[in-house]
């Protein structure tokens, strides 16, 4: 391996420490922003490792075919201590704003979205209800009029009724009556022919 590849290798191992210490930062900013805990933790924590891993051995393998060198790893060091000493106070604060901005538009857009959307289509939901039982109410209150109507009409009040069904029955107790008599009476001329 020629002094050029070699250098090449080195600016790029300093490359990737650099690239690590910003996503070791990023990820740890949002670690911090969402609250995870336990299990999850431990899952992006593997995760994070993982990627970081794979940066590495890939730019072994694209510019040396994954030959592994300490002065590598010395590379990837100084390129991480680079970073934390020259990019990471600015780093943070900058990603800090930048979720503060997403935050914000996110507010936004959820609010835009309930003023224009949400509210509008609760209130038309609640008008057509307040219809429909309007309409129930308006429909029961006919119905039940009609039922009083029917009522009046074909069905006698109970006063009624029990008037007529006392005279009713005193005109049928009469009437029996003078059969009874009428009977009476043809019978006792009979037993006075008969005499």
């Amino acid at each position: 391996m020629n002094i050029e590849t070699q250098l090449v290798t080195m600016i790029l191992m300093v490359a990737c420490g650099v690239t690590m210490g910003l996503l070791y930062d990023t990820y740890r900013v949002m670690k911090g922003q969402t609250g995870m805990e336990g299990l999850l933790v431990l899952i992006c924590d593997l995760l994070f490792w993982a990627s970081c891993t794979f940066l590495v051995f890939g730019t072994l393998l694209r510019i040396n075919e994954g030959i592994v060198r300490i002065y590598l790893f010395l590379g990837m060091g100084i390129g991480a201590w680079l970073y934390f000493v020259l990019f990471h106070t600015f780093y943070i604060k900058w990603f800090l704003r930048f979720i503060r901005l997403v935050k914000a538009i996110y507010r936004f857009v959820v609010r835009t979205i309930e003023i224009l959307l949400v509210k509008p289509l609760i209130f038309l939901y609640k008008v057509v209800v307040a219809v429909i039982v309007a309409i129930a109410l308006f429909i029961w209150r006919i119905l039940l009029f009609i039922y009083q109507l029917f009522k009046k009409i074909f069905i006698p009040s109970g006063k009624y009724v029990k008037n007529l069904g006392g005279k009713a029955l005193s005109s049928s107790k009469k009437k029996g009556a003078g059969f009874l008599k009428r009977l009476a009476k043809l019978f006792r001329r009979d037993k006075t022919k008969d005499e």
